[in-house]
């Protein structure tokens, strides 16, 4: 997430940048078929690549094939994000690519990692444009008036879907490598090598759940999306694995006054995707009472949906009153059509400050000014299923950027020293970085 922001702090000197290119230059929307989109795992940005350029090679002896390939695409410019340096793919990049000596140790010794670099290959475009930490450093040949200026190293990240027999996608497979960016004695940067590739096991791990959770999201949300609307039937409340069952007839039993610890079920899959740990969801009964006392929109009928809001938002925010809460917002609202509110504690303490091992819902209520609570907050998470978040915000107010692709993970939770902390994104931070994105794919 720190990559990320230091790559919305710079957007606007990289969109500067990204103006005064002159209207040839690469379309990296068209990238010869390759499909990709870019991903966020565990904080950082990820060019993820659906399409397996070599296989359609067709005969052709693979490193020749990828040699023609890039050939193709000399002259290509890019723009890194986070430091606005402009980056090309010079005459030198084909050979260097399929022949250099990390090109023929991998292949000698690490086949995987030599057909991953191979894939890659039709992508270098976004990969570089996402690229991060940059460092110089001395080359081999300084003698020569190429390298004489020396070499940019840069981080970068791309995966790659795993596929049963049937094409269905079952896994991901994450890769992070260095850049090699030659510093040209001509002034420009040109694309010299992608070395140091090694799978990324632990986000390769967090995105084959994702993949995995998502696949049996879409099967269970099967027709919540009807005629460009979204279904909020209130008498039928959709039960997801996580939420116990016997929460809607307690609610619908308790007479309003008794005191009761109500338990919700787990902690639903988008927050653990996002990385909360999986724990037991409560709801105290005078937490309840409260907000019928203090907000009359809100009934039993409301109640019994938050479960659902928990399983199913739309979009996740920071909290601003605390570093330990999430906050929900969705299609859920109360009776008055306001949109529901659902804060989630993650850490909650007992009154000697003890971490308790559970999870709780803090408040619950319809929500005033939504638009503006949204625009001055942190993003944490964005419901990936495009139609149905932009008809949400169609009707707040708010419009996500055309064809943007950059939904889901926005942000991250994490665990340092026992304490939660979540990472975000500043909504108007995210809406300038997204259009950016669109602007330099556009060119």
């Amino acid at each position: 997430v720190k990559r990320m922001q230091r790559a919305l702090a710079k957007a606007a000197e990289a969109e500067r940048v990204e103006r005064g290119l002159p209207r040839a230059e690469k379309n990296t929307t068209q990238t010869d078929g390759a499909k990709f989109s870019l991903k966020e795992v565990n904080g950082e940005p990820v060019v993820w690549i659906d399409n397996d350029i070599p296989k359609q090679s067709s005969g052709v002896r693979i490193h020749q094939f990828i040699a023609d390939y890039i050939a193709e695409h000399i002259g290509d410019v890019y723009t890194i994000i986070e430091s606005g340096q402009r980056v090309y793919l010079g005459e030198d990049l084909p050979r260097e690519y399929t022949q250099s000596a990390y090109t023929k140790a991998i292949l000698k010794n690490h086949i995987a990692l030599s057909r991953a670099k191979n894939r890659a290959s039709a992508n270098l475009g976004e990969m570089i444009e996402i690229a991060t930490n940059r460092r110089w450093e001395k080359t081999k040949h300084a003698d020569s008036k190429d390298a004489k200026y020396g070499m940019y190293r840069y981080d970068t990240q791309f995966a790659f879907p795993v596929k049963n027999s049937s094409g269905k996608i079952t896994g991901a497979n994450v890769y992070s490598a260095k850049l090699l960016i030659r510093n040209a004695s001509d002034g420009r940067k040109y694309l010299y090598d992608i070395v140091s590739i090694k799978r990324n096991t632990a986000n390769s791990d967090r995105l084959t759940q994702r993949v995995a959770s998502a696949a049996a999201k879409a099967a269970g949300q099967k027709g919540d999306v009807h005629n460009g609307t979204v279904a909020q039937s209130t008498a039928n409340v959709k039960k997801k694995s996580s939420v116990k069952d016997s929460f809607y007839s307690e609610v619908d039993n308790w007479d309003g006054k008794s005191e009761k610890t109500f338990d919700i079920g787990r902690t639903s899959d988008v927050p653990k995707e996002l990385g909360a740990k999986d724990s037991t969801v409560v709801w105290h009964s005078k937490k309840i009472a409260a907000i019928f006392q203090k907000h009359n929109a809100m009934d039993k009928s409301v109640i019994k949906q938050v479960p659902d809001l928990l399983e199913n938002p739309v979009v996740i925010l920071a909290s601003k009153q605390s570093d330990s809460r999430l906050v929900f917002l969705g299609t859920v609202t109360n009776k008055s059509g306001k949109p529901v509110t659902a804060i989630l504690e993650l850490q909650p303490t007992n009154r000697g400050g003890q971490i308790l091992d559970m999870q709780i819902i803090a408040s619950v209520y319809g929500k005033d000014n939504v638009k503006n609570f949204i625009e001055s907050s942190g993003l944490v998470y964005i419901d990936p299923n495009i139609q149905r978040t932009e008809n949400w915000l169609q009707g707040l107010g708010l419009q996500l950027p055309s064809d943007t692709t950059v939904l889901g993970s926005i942000g991250s939770i994490s665990y340092v020293d026992g304490n939660v902390k979540i990472e975000s994104v500043p909504y108007e931070q995210y809406m300038q970085t997204v259009r950016l994105l669109l602007t330099q794919l556009a060119i």
